[in-house]
């Protein structure tokens, strides 16, 4: 349960609250154990796995800890997290380049970022750079499910449809409309506003 306290501003210096470091410890599900050094994800029920291509996956960092929890129930363990910078493997089929700096890359599998958003679309994190070592990227930032912002571009134009002349241009405008909704809903699962 969340606490709150209902207050007007503060017009005093007040004391800031705030985690040091980059270390965050999470629940690990149910018959999961977690690699030092992979992926980290949470499950649609909060719970620690390790990061794949699967539905209701959000990633929040690398695992710290080998923590083993094969023979437990979600819970009864916690693992450590790390958000940061890292250096990971680049996939051979869906290579991220340079073009990606500043933008969003997806899991292949657990070690592994490609460029193709795959079949969950499931956010490894933001590229920083791209070497042949592998690639950088910034993993569990804070903000936006760790998703740089998006810009939609809408091609569909107020008015056009109740102006349209004929229902060629009708079916034309409302073509338009529906790529503009699959737009911003892509946009909103790339955030993590939607799933």
């Amino acid at each position: 349960m969340v606490s709150t306290t209902s207050q007007a501003s503060t017009t005093t210096s007040i004391k800031i609250t705030k985690r040091d470091g980059t270390t965050t410890s999470f629940p690990v599900a149910a018959s999961t154990k977690t690699l030092i050094g992979a992926f980290a994800a949470l499950d649609g029920s909060n719970n620690l796995v390790n990061a794949t291509d699967a539905s209701a996956r959000r990633v929040i960092g690398l695992h710290a800890d080998e923590t083993d929890n094969s023979s437990g129930s979600a819970g009864d363990l916690s693992s450590p997290v790390v958000k940061g910078c890292f250096l990971v493997k680049n996939s051979g089929s869906n290579a991220v380049t340079d073009a990606h700096i500043g933008r969003a890359c997806y899991i292949e599998d657990n070690e592994t970022v490609a460029s193709d958003d795959g079949t969950n679309v499931v956010v490894a994190g933001i590229v920083e750079d791209v070497t042949s070592d592998g690639v950088w990227v910034w993993v569990g930032l804070p903000y936006s499910n760790g998703v740089a912002p998006v810009t939609v571009t809408l091609g569909s134009t107020n008015g056009t449809a109740g102006a349209a002349a004929d229902l060629a241009a009708l079916k034309a405008e409302a073509e338009l409309i529906g790529d503009d909704v699959r737009a911003i809903h892509a946009a909103l699962v790339l955030h993590g506003l939607l799933k």
